[in-house]
C-alpha cells in the first residue's frame, strides 16, 4: 500500500526551505518531487539577529516563526500544485523548523515553526520539535539524520559512512547494517559563509573559487583545531553559534593574513576535522557525501587528500540529492512517528524513541 509523507528542512546555511514529497511502500521509500523555497533577504537577517540575542525577544521571536511558517505553507502549497496528489492522500508533514539555538548542555533546544498553524493551513497533520523528545530522553537532541541514513543506505553497502557538510558537519558510521556512531564533528560551511558574507559581500564561496586562490595558514589552523570541540568524544553535537562565538571574534578577525588566506583556512578547518574522523574507520571504505559543501569544490578536493583507497560517492548517485537528504530523513521519521515505531540514533539517548509533537490539522 502507498502512503505519501512531505519532508521540511531549513538548515543552519539559512539560504531557505528544502520541502520533499515522499512515498512509502512495503520495500521503499522514495522521493516522488521537491521543491526549494529561498529565504528573503529581510528574513534571513531577522534570523541571523534572533540567533545572535541581538533581536530575540519573545515577540520578535514569535514574530519571525509564523513568518517562516508561512513560507512552509507555501511550499507545501507550491509542491502539490506540480504533482498529481491530492493533499488528502497526504498521510503527514514532517517539519524540522529552523535552528536558532541548539544547547544540549543545558538541555534546551529551539527550532522556529508554529506547527498548529502550518497543519491548520495546509490541511495536513504535521510533526514538528523532534529534537527535543531526544534530549528530555538524555540524548543531544542531534544529529538525528542517521537512523535514516542506516535504513536508506544499507540497501547498497554493510559497512558505510555518510558525511553531510551542511552550516554544520556531521557524520554517521554503520557496520553490518547496524549504527555504530554518529555526531557533529565541526563547522561545515558556516565559518566559510561567514567569512564569504563580512570580507567578500558574497553569500558563499560559489564552487570554492574564492578559496582556491588562497593557501591555508598551518599555524591559524592549529589554533582552531585546539578548539575542546573537537576533543570530545561523540556523542556530540553543536550550532552555528557556538563556532561563530568561539573563531570569528578571538581569532579570524585578529589575524593578520589576506582574506583568501583565511578563507582557504577556513575551508582547511571543516576538511581537517572531518578527516581526522575518518581515519578513525580504516575498515570502511565506502564514504558517502551529502549536504551544501559538496558544491565547494577545493573542499570537497581537501577532504579527499588521503582518502585515494576509499569509495567516495555522492548521495545523488544513489537517489537522493545532496541538498535533500535531511528533508527526506525528516519524512521518513515523520512516518515513524504516525506509526508509533521506535527508532535509534546515536546520540546518547536512554533509550530508542518515537520523536516529535502531532498537530492535527
Amino acid at each position: 500500500m502507498e502512503k505519501f509523507f512531505i519532508g521540511q528542512m531549513s538548515g543552519t546555511s539559512l539560504d531557505g526551505i528544502d520541502t520533499v514529497l515522499c512515498k512509502s511502500t512495503k520495500k521503499k521509500f522514495e522521493i516522488i518531487s521537491s521543491v526549494y523555497l529561498p529565504y528573503s533577504k529581510s528574513l534571513r537577517v531577522g534570523i541571523e539577529k534572533l540567533i545572535n540575542d541581538s533581536f530575540c525577544t519573545l515577540e520578535n521571536l514569535k514574530v519571525i516563526e509564523n513568518k517562516i511558517t508561512k513560507l512552509y505553507v507555501k511550499s507545501v502549497n507550491k509542491l502539490l500544485n506540480e504533482v498529481s496528489i491530492d493533499r488528502k492522500q497526504i498521510i503527514a508533514i514532517g517539519c524540522h523548523g529552523q535552528t536558532i539555538k541548539h544547547c544540549p548542555k543545558k538541555k534546551y533546544t529551539i527550532q522556529l515553526v508554529n506547527g498548529s498553524k502550518l497543519a491548520h493551513e495546509t490541511k495536513i497533520k504535521c510533526v514538528t520539535d523532534f529534537r527535543n523528545k531526544d534530549i528530555a530522553n538524555g540524548g543531544q537532541g542531534a544529529p538525528l539524520v542517521p537512523a535514516f541514513h542506516n535504513f536508506y543506505f544499507s540497501n547498497y553497502f554493510n559497512n558505510f559512512c555518510v558525511i553531510n557538510i551542511g552550516g554544520i558537519s556531521n557524520i554517521t558510521l554503520v557496520k553490518n547494517k547496524k549504527i555504530i556512531r554518529g555526531y557533529d564533528t565541526g563547522p561545515g560551511n558556516c565559518l566559510i559563509d561567514y567569512w564569504m558574507q563580512t570580507k567578500f559581500n558574497k553569500k558563499y564561496d560559489k564552487d570554492g573559487k574564492f578559496s582556491s586562490k588562497g593557501k591555508f595558514n598551518r599555524i591559524l589552523l592549529t589554533k582552531l583545531l585546539d578548539n575542546n570541540f573537537f576533543k570530545k568524544k561523540p556523542p556530540k553535537s553543536a550550532d552555528k553559534k557556538y563556532f561563530h562565538d568561539n573563531f570569528k571574534n578571538e581569532k579570524l578577525n585578529i589575524y593578520k593574513a589576506n582574506h583568501f588566506d583565511v578563507l582557504a583556512t577556513l575551508v582547511e578547518l571543516t576538511a581537517e576535522s572531518l578527516r581526522r574522523e575518518i581515519r578513525k574507520i580504516s575498515d570502511v571504505s565506502n564514504i558517502i557525501l551529502s549536504g551544501g559543501g559538496v558544491k565547494n569544490t577545493t573542499l570537497i578536493t581537501s577532504i579527499k587528500k588521503e582518502l585515494s583507497q576509499k569509495n567516495i560517492i555522492l548521495s545523488d548517485s544513489l537517489g537522493i540529492k545532496y541538498n535533500q537528504m535531511e528533508a527526506v530523513a525528516f519524512a521518513w521519521l515523520t512516518k515513524n512517528v504516525i506509526e508509533n515505531k521506535a527508532v535509534f540514533n546515536p546520540t546518547g539517548a536512554k533509550s530508542m524513541n518515537t520523536m516529535g509533537c502531532i498537530y492535527n490539522n
